[in-house]
Order: structure tokens, then sequence, then C-alpha cells
């Protein structure tokens, strides 16, 4: 029996493409570096839990090719973006061991990769797009400011890349003035181009192929019914001929070369489909693919494994697949955010089809038990894991974790969140005040190479500071623990590093109360925070002149 081995597992897209895979027959070994409900799964064969590469995509690397070297193993797919960035990097060590499916070459790979490039090569097709700008250098914004509208979409062109031996994901924003978008520009623009686009109303589609060299094998759209923060949770079939996109997506999958499955994202606003993205490997709602009649993982595996010609031109039924625990979750939600009942009312409408032929669950208990009350166990302990911190952190006692006065030369660490407000002014006022001790500052959860937002640039040069061209930097275990003060800002900073496993003998407040985040708000918050700092480390950080 053939061994595939599946990277990545924390999307909805690997526990329904395995599910295919095993029931064709395969071996199914997982290699993530999350643990995830599909653990449990009656389809996976082994699941290893490996080192996250967000910090060290190397050593991740190493383990896996170690792991193939050791291991037979027929055939290798990549299920996530994490996963793809990754698989592309190492391909040729990969291949030495074994066969990779679902990765176009570098230059067809590139319009899933970068949105604006897809814009581009989408446009002469006759593909609409929404309106996009591209900022590569944080000049652009002030160079460009009479062209942007408000409230618009913020987003990275690549939502994933690999860069410094690190993995990065970057958020898509909504932002409601100019100021908001110099602070995401701010943010991001070191590592990624960003495009600011006009917003689109209406819901979204997923036009979905499976193409050889170019030419589209099969096809189907599947639309979305409900929609949540962008993830869909209920979704039908339709026909390729319902928006009258099927000549377009041809002509684009044939200029760009496509191999293997994809998704093009639209958006529709009333008669016209705009183009958001190609997703270019396995998509949440595969599901769908298999309930219309296109079994789309095993198309690919007999495709690019086997070299087999698959069947093309197939029919497509209509049919209408849901995520239940999704759904319940998300209803949840709106009730708490919204203290409305009425859109759980209209949910509850919804499932007199669960009855009908042509619908589904893809989370059906009876299919696999074991996998779906665990993906009900993950959601509960993740509820409960938030109710555990949120009584840790009430444990913690500002009062017990204060710092002597330092008399002598030491290492000095600032932490906050992020490290673009509270950390860096408090590192760069200690460096100025007393320069008798040494420096450094960190983000417990961040990103590197941010920049501080406009208004905490604003209320540090009120007080002499500049901080307009720090870059963050995130928590790097060694460099900590090789500190001798480590100065936090709040409770969340302190049980944060103590999670991280920091001696908390280590730890101390800056202030005998928390200094609040000023991340968001009017520069008279900042001004707020700073003049708490400066206050503070005038007391414990004095400086002591020699004899």
């Amino acid at each position: 029996m053939p061994n595939i081995i599946v990277i990545g597992s924390s999307t909805k897209s690997a526990a329904y493409t395995i599910k295919q895979l095993s029931m064709y027959g395969l071996n199914v070994t997982v290699y993530a570096w999350l643990d995830s409900p599909l653990r449990h799964s009656k389809y996976v064969n082994k699941y290893i839990l490996a080192q996250s590469p967000d910090r060290d995509v190397k050593a991740f690397a190493d383990g896996l090719l170690k792991y193939l070297e050791l291991n037979k193993i027929d055939c290798l797919l990549a299920i996530n973006d994490q996963a793809l960035e990754i698989c592309k990097l190492y391909y040729d060590q990969l291949s030495n061991y074994t066969k990779i499916i679902g990765i176009n070459h570098s230059f067809t790979d590139e319009y899933a990769h970068s949105k604006y490039e897809l814009i581009k090569v989408a446009a002469p097709l006759g593909i609409k797009s929404p309106d996009t700008i591209l900022i590569s250098q944080l000049s652009d914004v002030e160079g460009r400011r009479n062209e942007f509208t408000f409230p618009c979409i913020v987003k990275p062109a690549s939502t994933n890349i690999l860069k410094d031996n690190h993995l990065f994901y970057f958020r898509v924003s909504r932002v409601n003035s100019y100021e908001q978008l110099v602070d995401y520009v701010r943010e991001h623009v070191s590592n990624v181009n960003i495009l600011v686009q006009k917003i689109i109303p209406g819901y979204g589609i997923g036009y979905n192929i499976i193409a050889k060299d170019g030419e589209v094998l099969n096809e189907y759209i599947h639309r979305r019914l409900h929609e949540y923060i962008g993830e869909s949770t209920y979704r039908e079939s339709v026909s390729v001929e319902e928006y009258g996109l099927k000549e377009k997506a041809h002509a684009l999958i044939k200029k760009i070369n496509w191999n293997g499955v994809a998704m093009l994202e639209f958006r529709i606003d009333g008669n016209d489909a705009y183009i958001m993205e190609i997703n270019g490997r396995f998509w949440g709602s595969i599901e769908v693919s298999v309930r219309c009649g296109l079994n789309y993982p095993v198309q690919l595996y007999e495709m690019q494994y086997l070299n087999k010609e698959i069947e093309r031109g197939l029919p497509v039924k209509h049919v209408r697949v849901r995520n239940l625990k999704e759904e319940i979750i998300n209803n949840i939600r709106y009730v708490v955010q919204q203290k409305s009942l009425k859109n759980l009312f209209k949910w509850f409408g919804t499932l007199k089809g669960v009855f009908a032929s042509n619908e589904f669950i893809e989370d059906n208990v009876f299919d696999d038990p074991k996998f779906v009350l665990a993906c009900y166990y993950y959601s509960i302990k993740l509820v409960w894991s938030r109710v555990v911190d949120e009584l840790g952190l009430k444990s913690v006692s500002i009062a017990k974790h204060q710092a002597p006065v330092a008399e002598k030369n030491l290492v000095i660490a600032f932490a906050c969140t992020g490290n673009i407000c509270r950390s860096p002014f408090a590192e760069y006022y200690a460096r100025k005040f007393n320069p008798q001790h040494s420096y450094f500052s960190f983000g417990i959860s961040t990103v590197d190479n941010r920049l501080s937002p406009v208004n905490a640039v604003n209320a540090a040069a009120q007080m002499g500071v500049d901080i307009s061209n720090f870059s963050s930097r995130s928590f790097d275990k060694q460099q900590v623990e090789g500190a001798d003060y480590i100065f936090v800002m709040d409770r969340l900073n302190f049980y944060n590093l103590r999670q991280k496993g920091i001696d908390e003998k280590k730890i101390f407040f800056l202030d005998e109360i928390e200094i609040a985040d000023p991340y968001g708000k009017p520069v008279e918050e900042f001004s707020k925070a700073y003049q708490q700092i400066i206050k503070c480390i005038e007391q414990k950080l004095p400086v002591h002149q020699a004899n």
C-alpha cells in the first residue's frame, strides 16, 4: 500500500483531503507542528508532531528530511500555505526521498503567492479586480495620499512568506482613516508589500479547478451561504456557467500554465465578479468537490503521482455542505457579540435542509467519531484554557514582583506585547537616562521588523525620545534568559513569559500598577503611558556617581 506524507494539519482542507486519500487506499502520515483533532482521525495512520518552523524553518526541514531518509514515503503533499513555502524552498532536497505533488514551478506559483501579480495578469483577460494600490515602501503612502478612499481593505500581497529562516503570517484589516493606514503600513511593509483595496460588498465564491499544463480538466463553483470573517461554514455547488466566468477562468489558467488544483476566489457584487486571489492548494470546503462528483484529492494523486489520465469534463451535482461544529461556534459568537438571537433563529431555519438528499455534514460524527468528538473537545479545551489564563492572570501579584533599585552594571530587558509601543520607549529612555546598564527590549507576541505607530513616535518625540526607526524584535529565549532584570508592563506580559519557561525570579513589574497598552489609541494615551514609564525608570534605575 503506497505511503503518503501530508505536511501540516491545522486546516479543514487537511482533514477532508486526507479522508479521501485514505479511502483511496493510501497509508497517510501527517507531519505537523500543531496538535490538532486530526491526530484522532481513523483516516490517519501516523501523526508526527514536529518542532514548529515559525522561528526556525531550517530545523523543521532538517527533521523532515531525516524522517524521509529513515522511512519509505512514496509521495508528499503540502496541505497549507506554510507547508507550501517550506516545501518550495527545500524542493530539491525533499525530491531526493519522495515524489512531491501539488506544487507548481516558481514562475506559475508566483500568481498564487502574490495577489498583485495575479491582478496584473488577470486584467488583460477581462477579469475585474478591486481598485488596488501597491505599497512597497513607507514613502508610497504619503506620495499617493490623495488616491486613498476610506474605509478600505489593507492586506499583504502575500499572506505567508518565508524570510530569514522565519515563517511570517500577515493579517487582512479594514482601516477607516489615513492615520490607520499609515500605522498598518509601518507595521508590515518592512516584511511584505501591502495592497490597499476598495471594499467589495456582496458574497464570496470559489471557482475550483484541476488542470494540467494550463488546461482545465474539471471544474465547479461553490457559493458561500454562511460566512464569518472571510471563512464559510455552509456552501453549495453551482454551475460554472452561472457567473459567466468560465471562459475567463480557462484563459487565466492557460495564461499561467497551472498544474494541479486551484481555487480562484471571487467576490460577487450584483452582476460583477472581482477576483481576490488564487489558493494554490486544497481549500477548506474541499468536501464540496467530493460530494458534487469531483474527487479532487484522488484526481490530483492519480494525475501527478500515478501519471494517470483522469476523466475530464465530469458532470457536477448540486449539493450543499456544512461544518456543523463551526456553525454552532459562530452562532454562539454572534449571540455574544450582537447580544441578539436573530441570527441564531435564522440559522435554525436552515437546519431543516440536513434531511435533504443533496445536503451533507462534513463533520459527521457517524463517519469519523473520534475525530469529530475531538474537534468539539479541542474547542472546549481552548475555551477552558482561556478561563485558566484569566485565573492565572488574576493570581499574579504585582506587589510581589518589584525589583530592587539597580546599583551595579546590569543587562536589563523591557518586554511588552508587540515591542512597538511601550518597551521600545522604555529601552531608549533608560539608555538615555542611565547608560551605566545595558538594555534591550522585545515583544512576547510579535513579528520582527515592525515600526512603531505614528502616535507612539509623536508622543515619544515630545519627551525627547526618537523611536521613529525602531524595529520590533520578538522573544528569543536564550537572549532573554541572559538578562539580569526583565521589566514587564502588565500581568499578561508576566504570565506569558512565565508560560514560556522564564524564571519568574527575574521578571519584575516596571510599576506598582499596570502600564496599559496604548496601541490603537489616541496620542494622549501614549503620552500617559510614557510618563508612567519615565517615572518608574528614574526611580528604579538611578544614576550612581563614581567615587
